[in-house]
């Protein structure tokens, strides 16, 4: 079987029409019992708008990835980036740049323990805080506020995805231990933060890039893999419950586990159905902050008064802080449960380009199409940024809906392509 064949599970086009097709099929949720376990009324419901919007952007979307996938096929990828070509100075440089990735990793966890204070971190990891949810994070979001920091995530992503890569075609003992160090420090900056979307982005990478290989060189059937994504979906199930458990959230209430399950994974298309509708407006809403705001404000350019195209143009910025805890308001005053307040890509790109916003989804496309096809070749820009661009759109239901336009996405195709360039220089050195 080709391996284009065999990896199309993993493919822009196969995620997105699954994620898509699978929230829309949530909208035919009982309307009753939606309005019982919500308390508020159901708008999504054979909601033609809803269907016909979301369905546009999806179709736009395939067909910008279908447009790169072919269009690459006249590009020939140069042997130097081949990944097959492995040699022991590559594994070396591997090997420094995790070294520098665990390093920073790991004093971002120090600065962010010391800002917010041990006994609220610790307070943090066993879930007994004195502090609300929103006040925590209030208190986290500004530990962090420090552009000094911001590149860490992005740099270790790419280097832990990169030494991943190495170790499952040919195990390294020390390249491993240096990997799962290297994760376990993402992970506990991920448990510190109280979020669960964080943590999906780190797992994701790492579902991604093993069982594709897996697949790649046959070690594992398609059925098998069905079996490991239902137990990837298991073991999440269960780490969200746990992390709602820490915060203080539903599920320790009397509604319980079917109210949370229903208000994070059903009511998002309610929200949709009236951000359509104009019934409600989210925070930043027309500001471009969510279709574009790595054009907008690109690295440096709170430094930098000349990048910072976004204030140019005469757009309000606005925090993430702001923004989230503005939604919770945004969500009351629309008369919805304000305990729920993701409302899916498709709602927050609406609410900057309205209609045109199948066009955004176009270029979406052929972006992903592009590093999805150069990850098919093993070109080494392929390898170190496909990982998170399958990310993005796998968590378009959620809180973190259009990753796509985040600042670490051009991180980490910065990351990604110095890298790449060191593997390349490595390779004609030994040429």
């Amino acid at each position: 079987m080709p391996i284009f064949d065999r990896l199309a599970v993993f493919s822009p086009m196969f995620t997105a029409g699954v994620v898509t097709l699978a929230g829309l099929s949530l909208t035919l949720f009982p309307v009753a019992k939606y309005e019982e376990l919500l308390r508020e009324k159901n708008y999504m419901f054979l909601n033609s708008n809803l269907w016909t919007f979301t369905l546009l952007c999806l179709i736009f979307f395939e067909a910008g990835c279908l447009i790169a996938v072919n269009f690459i096929k006249k590009i020939r990828v140069p042997e130097m980036y081949r990944s097959e070509l492995l040699n022991a100075r590559w594994v070396a440089i591997v090997k420094v740049v995790c070294l520098v990735a665990i390093l920073a990793t790991y004093l971002k966890l120090w600065i962010t323990i010391s800002n917010i204070g041990i006994g609220n971190s610790l307070a943090a990891f066993v879930g007994n805080s004195s502090l609300s949810i929103t006040d925590y994070r209030k208190i986290y979001d500004e530990s962090l506020s420090s552009s000094a920091i911001s590149w860490i995530f992005p740099f270790s992503f790419v280097c832990f995805s990169w030494g991943l890569w190495e170790i499952v075609k040919k195990n390294d003992k020390f390249l491993t231990s240096l990997v799962l160090l290297g994760y376990l420090g993402m992970v506990l900056q991920s448990l510190l933060s109280q979020t669960r979307g964080s943590l999906l982005l780190i797992l994701g990478g790492i579902f991604l890039i093993y069982f594709s290989q897996m697949l790649d060189r046959g070690k594992i059937s398609h059925y098998r893999l069905l079996v490991y994504v239902f137990l990837a979906v298991s073991i999440a199930s269960l780490l969200f419950v746990l992390i709602d458990l820490r915060r203080g959230g539903l599920l320790t209430t009397s509604t319980g586990f079917s109210t949370t399950l229903v208000g994070y994974f059903v009511s998002e298309f309610n929200r949709l159905a009236l951000i359509l509708e104009g019934d409600l407006s989210i925070p930043n809403n027309g500001q471009q902050t969510y279709a574009f705001y790595n054009l907008l404000y690109p690295p440096l350019s709170s430094k930098i008064h000349l990048l910072n195209f976004g204030d140019i143009l005469g757009f309000k910025q606005g925090s993430y802080s702001s923004a989230w805890l503005e939604s919770f308001y945004s969500i009351r005053r629309a008369g919805l449960n304000e305990n729920f307040n993701w409302y899916t890509i498709y709602g927050s790109i609406f609410s900057d380009l309205r209609w045109l916003s199948p066009l955004w989804f176009l270029g979406y496309g052929l972006l992903s199409g592009f590093f999805w096809k150069l990850f098919l070749l093993k070109n080494g820009i392929g390898l170190a940024v496909y990982p998170w661009m399958w990310i993005t759109i796998l968590t378009w239901w959620g809180a973190f809906n259009v990753l796509i336009s985040s600042p670490d996405t051009f991180l980490i195709v910065f990351f990604g392509v110095v890298i790449s360039s060191l593997k390349s220089i490595s390779f004609k050195q030994r040429s």
